[in-house]
């Protein structure tokens, strides 16, 4: 799918997020002149939905744009023969937005993957055909950081993933 540059004009000292389906893909900082730019590479599954958001310094949200971006036909899906395990969104560190957002990732087709917020179990993703699982989910309240946590039921060490994560209202 690629690399790809997203870039735009804002208030100086804002943060820009980059959402895919509800969950941060990419985040920068507006620049002293104003501008922004955000570097990011597109691995199978790829989002049904972006959108740009920006953010004062305090956290309050400025405004959001929905972004209408086409993948090249057959680029949404994964190669099952390349399919190590990964939690892809959100990244670490990053943030999602309160409301509907899906969790995303990488595995062996066939797969059950374990998903747990802080200590509360949110359910199970099966890895697809292709490679790809996905977990839909909505969040009702904003927080601080939470831990987000993704492993394969009886899979090896290195098939866990933990990201903190913040829910912005």
């Amino acid at each position: 799918m690629g690399a790809f540059t997203f870039s735009g004009t804002g208030a100086a000292g804002s943060k820009v997020i980059l959402f895919g389906d509800g969950a941060e893909m990419a985040s920068g900082s507006v620049a002293a002149d104003g501008t922004w730019a955000l570097p990011v590479t597109f691995a199978p599954p790829a989002p049904e939905k972006l959108q740009i958001s920006l953010f004062a310094a305090d956290g309050t949200k400025l405004g959001s744009e929905d972004i209408s971006f086409e993948f090249p036909p057959g680029s949404r899906e994964g190669n099952p023969s390349d399919a190590k395990f990964a939690l892809l969104r959100p990244v670490d560190q990053g943030s999602v937005a309160v409301g509907d957002w899906v969790i995303a990732g990488t595995g062996k087709p066939g797969a059950k993957v374990k998903l747990q917020m802080d200590k509360y179990v949110l359910g199970l993703a099966t890895v697809a055909e292709d490679g790809t699982w996905r977990f839909p989910r909505t969040i009702q309240k904003a927080g601080e950081a939470r831990v987000l946590s993704a492993l394969v039921e009886n899979g090896a060490p290195e098939e866990k993933a933990t990201h903190t994560i913040k829910v912005l209202p």
